[in-house]
């Protein structure tokens, strides 16, 4: 049994029907049919597709307290990213209980289920590999040309950033982030699922986990069954399996703990999340840059990803601005016009840095519904962003801009950290394995496991993982 269908339910699911186990993926989300993807693609965003069902996390920072919504949907958030997909560098696994060398395969065989393309060699620090990506050229948009000069005129070394797309598909559309792909270019987890229908993998969308059920006694609990509401009756349906692996994310996996009396006696479970520390940066410049008609997030320098003692610090992207007509969607009606005109002089980069775990940071249950993430980054996550939005900043002026302004994330899209595994039971929530310490055949397999959240985009080292804990379990 896999409870979730996102980027770890759907490796996890490949990995067990490559060794003939028969598998059970439980998703509370529908199966996007290829007119709804068309609907939201032509939305804009998911969040602007109003039947798509949605759950509400209300985020509480420092002072601030925001509603972010998370779709449900077969696939999970990764039907929506923009699809870069970098490993995590070798040091970094210095805070994780197994060596980059144990993830290494498993990040090779990740990226050739996800057709990742890219080029090799030209990230100063990108770590080894056995095998290289494989090589296209696409072009890139003319911005992107602009802002590769302007990088290496800092003394930079600017490069493209692997892109789990398939490019002979890719139509180069302007609207690649926050919707899923109606051409197919675009690795989707719901995809991969599709293509594992005749190997004994069954996906029953629809159908909300509510509860997992254990026997007690002498020795580790054992998971026995989930159980979860079939949303077309009502109706409670039990799902037994010989293992369960939990891949609902690292927001709804500890909730599903909690529900189930799993939590209790383990502080840890919940706690430590973290969001990733993102600052967007615009720069506006006096001729037109952005034609909201190209991709454009090609992309990365990692020149400043290490501070000076080897600490991390992370990455400046490249970023998509929001489509003209979702910018001037949720702008009030007095601003429209100033944006209409001042659009396509904008151009923007995305500050990723770091956030440390904190225990206090956790997600928690609210009676009314919606989940409550508590979310306050440390100074030092802020010092982070604030010296990678600065060199964001003189990136673009070296581009062109004439002025910049610096905006800080409020996403809960990168949540990762919540079941984080470990060597010591006291201050983890599983094994190096992923399997919940004291029982005998309850994993977790997504980015709730990650003990630090990197300066990238987590969703490659989610798959990476989630084959390997499925290697293990399988």
């Amino acid at each position: 049994m896999i409870v979730g269908s996102g980027i770890a339910g759907a490796f996890a699911a490949y990995a067990a029907s490559r060794r003939g186990r028969s598998v059970a993926v439980i998703e509370q989300g529908p199966r996007l049919n290829a007119a709804t993807i068309r609907r939201i693609w032509e939305a804009g965003s998911f969040n602007r597709y109003a039947p798509l069902a949605h759950i509400p996390v209300q985020k509480l920072g420092q002072r601030t307290r925001v509603v972010k919504r998370l779709p449900t949907v077969t696939g999970g958030m990764a039907s929506f990213y923009a699809s870069v997909s970098m490993r995590m560098r070798e040091s970094e696994f210095a805070h994780w209980p197994f060596p980059y060398d144990a993830l290494e395969p498993w990040y090779a065989e990740a990226e050739t289920a996800m057709g990742v393309a890219g080029e090799t060699g030209t990230d100063p620090t990108e770590p080894h590999r056995s095998r290289p990506l494989t090589q296209s050229d696409p072009g890139l948009s003319l911005a992107a040309h602009r802002l590769r000069a302007a990088a290496e005129s800092l003394g930079l070394h600017p490069f493209r950033h692997p892109l789990a797309i398939r490019f002979s598909r890719c139509r180069r559309c302007a609207t690649c982030n926050q919707v899923p792909c109606p051409f197919g270019a675009k690795f989707s987890p719901q995809g991969l699922l599709d293509g594992l229908r005749d190997q004994s993998v069954t996906v029953y969308d629809r159908h909300t986990a509510l509860r997992i059920n254990t026997t007690r006694g002498p020795g580790p609990i054992r998971v026995t069954s989930v159980e979860a509401r079939r949303q077309s009756d009502g109706q409670t349906v039990t799902f037994k399996g010989s293992t369960c692996i939990l891949c609902a994310g690292a927001i709804q996996t500890p909730l599903l703990l909690y529900r189930s009396g799993l939590n209790r006696g383990r502080p840890e479970i919940g706690a430590n999340a973290m969001t990733h520390c993102l600052g967007n940066v615009v720069g506006f410049f006096p001729f037109p840059i952005n034609t909201n008609d190209d991709f454009e997030k090609w992309l990365s320098v990692a020149d400043y990803y290490f501070d000076d003692d080897g600490s991390v610090r992370g990455l400046i992207q490249q970023d998509q601005l929001s489509p003209l007509s979702r910018a001037l969607a949720n702008a009030p009606g007095w601003l429209r016009p100033l944006i209409g005109r001042y659009y396509p002089h904008a151009y923007q980069l995305l500050a990723i840095a770091e956030d440390e775990p904190v225990r206090d940071n956790r997600v928690h249950p609210f009676p009314n519904g919606t989940i409550r993430l508590t979310k306050r980054f440390t100074r030092r996550d802020l010092r982070k962003r604030r010296y990678l939005t600065n060199k964001a900043r003189q990136i673009l002026k070296a581009a062109g801009a004439l002025f910049t302004i610096a905006v800080p994330g409020q996403s809960v899209y990168h949540t990762c950290g919540t079941c984080r595994m470990g060597t010591d039971p006291e201050h983890s929530v599983t094994d190096p394995n992923g399997r919940l310490w004291h029982t005998s055949n309850l994993y977790v397999g997504d980015a709730s496991l990650m003990p630090t959240s990197s300066g990238v985009n987590p969703s490659l080292t989610i798959a990476a993982n989630a084959l390997r804990v499925a290697a293990h379990v399988t």
